[in-house]
Parts: C-alpha cells; sequence; structure tokens
C-alpha cells in the first residue's frame, strides 16, 4: 500500500498489519490514547493505558490555577513547594505542576495519591521519566483512599481531580462508548459527590493556614461543591470556568 501523500513511498507489511490492528481496536470503541499509549497534556507527553484515566485538556485548569497561586506564595518563601495531588491517576495534574514550577526555578515536593495501585503505577511511570532531570523535585506515589495515608501535614497546595460521575452516567457512558475507562476513576455515587465531603476534610486537615484546594469537578457541581467547602471552613471560594467557559473547578483556602 502506498503513502498518499508521498506515493514512492511503500508501508512494509508490519506497518499495515500494525495499522490494521490500530483500526480494529478503534472500531471497538477503545480510546486513541489507549491505542497510541499516550496523550499530550501541558506540552508534555504522558504514558496512558487502560489502568488509568485519560488525560483531558480540561484539567490543565488546575495546572494553571494551581501554578500561579504558588508561585504567588514562593516568592517570598524560601522552602519548596509542597503538593498533593489526589486521584492523581496518569499522574498528569501533579507532574505537570511540578515540572511547570521546576522550569521556573522553583524546588517542589509531591505527593501522587490514588487508591488504585494500576494506576499508580502508571503515575510512577510518568513522574520517573517527566521528573527525573528535574532535580528541583522530590516526589513519592502513595497508594491511599483519598487522603487517608499522606502523612504530610503542612502542604500548600492540595489538588483533585476525583470521580465525579453519577453512577447511572457512567455505566451509560460505558454502555455506549464500548470500551471503558477504568469505572473507578469516574464513579462519583448517585448524585457524584460521594468523595467530596471527606476530601475536603482532609486536604483541610493537611494543608497550611491560606493553602489552596483547587478541586475538578461537573459543570453542575460548583454551586454544591462551593456550599460544602464554606460548610467546612474554607475561604476565598471561587468557581473556575475552562476555555469554553463552563464552570469545571472549584478553588478554596484555608
Amino acid at each position: 500500500m502506498q503513502h498518499l501523500r508521498e506515493p514512492d513511498r511503500s508501508f512494509d507489511d508490519d506497518v499495515w498489519s500494525a495499522t490494521d490492528q490500530a483500526v480494529a481496536r478503534r472500531v471497538t470503541g477503545e480510546p486513541v490514547a489507549y491505542i497510541l499509549g499516550r496523550k499530550e497534556f501541558w506540552g508534555l507527553e504522558f504514558a496512558v493505558d487502560a489502568r488509568a484515566l485519560v488525560p483531558r485538556p480540561e484539567s490543565e485548569l488546575l495546572v494553571e490555577r494551581a501554578v500561579g497561586r504558588l508561585l504567588d506564595r514562593s516568592a517570598t518563601v524560601a522552602e519548596p513547594c509542597r503538593v498533593i495531588d489526589c486521584c492523581t491517576g496518569s499522574g498528569c495534574i501533579g507532574v505537570a505542576l511540578a515540572h511547570e514550577l521546576a522550569v521556573r526555578g522553583r524546588a517542589v515536593a509531591l505527593w501522587l495519591a490514588d487508591i488504585d495501585p494500576q494506576a499508580l503505577q502508571v503515575a510512577h511511570a510518568n513522574a520517573e521519566r517527566l521528573l527525573s532531570d528535574r532535580q528541583q523535585v522530590q516526589w513519592q506515589v502513595v497508594q491511599s483512599d483519598l487522603l487517608d495515608r499522606v502523612r504530610q501535614i503542612d502542604v500548600d497546595c492540595v489538588v483533585a481531580n476525583p470521580p465525579y460521575l453519577t453512577t447511572d452516567c457512567t455505566e451509560r457512558t460505558l454502555r455506549q462508548q464500548g470500551w471503558g475507562e477504568p469505572q473507578l476513576a469516574l464513579d462519583g455515587g448517585a448524585d457524584g459527590l460521594a468523595l467530596y465531603p471527606r476530601l475536603l476534610q482532609s486536604a483541610a486537615d493537611r494543608l497550611i493556614d491560606g493553602g489552596y484546594l483547587i478541586v475538578e469537578c461537573g459543570d453542575d457541581q460548583t454551586a454544591r461543591i462551593a456550599a460544602m467547602l464554606r460548610e467546612t471552613g474554607y475561604h476565598y471560594v471561587n468557581e473556575l470556568r475552562d476555555l469554553a467557559a463552563k464552570p469545571r473547578a472549584v478553588e478554596a483556602q484555608t
């Protein structure tokens, strides 16, 4: 078979076979990122497979906001920026955040936490590949139900992209796609918010005074999460919108 743009170039049998297999996988509904084994996020290439949720561009909002907040703080504080990425999955949010801060000359201590040991394998591989040449970054992965096993109690920022689809929506989505991303990373219970009360409280217990929590959520959930944050004792609660002007995250300070 010939290359359409380069008619003098022909595919060999191995290339054609690999292409045929990739097409067959895509027909089943398998995400392109899983077939390719990679996904771009924050200008970095993350390895990804069926063990972890595919990184979404909307989640870059958490990185952008956290970088701005931490740069403001580190301008007057000499210690490393201390960050926990909860429900880390592929590690894309935490790793991109630490990488960006390091590029800007800031030292970082990073914890990547997830309840799923298979997802943590993906996060570990991405952190090792993308942060190994960043001597300013110290990182570790922690298998933890939210933050239960993360013992650090004086961090500057917690970022989190917890499961926030309803159970019905999760099941419907997986059925329609024919090939599911990990259900554990999607299913947030009957109303999609099952994990948030415990997440907000445990993050508050680990943040310094004036520290930031930034959580992703569905575009119809920000008002309820903002109310939870105020009830938990957070201040300066603020809704964040993505590039499509949809409510995508909420930030607050302790």
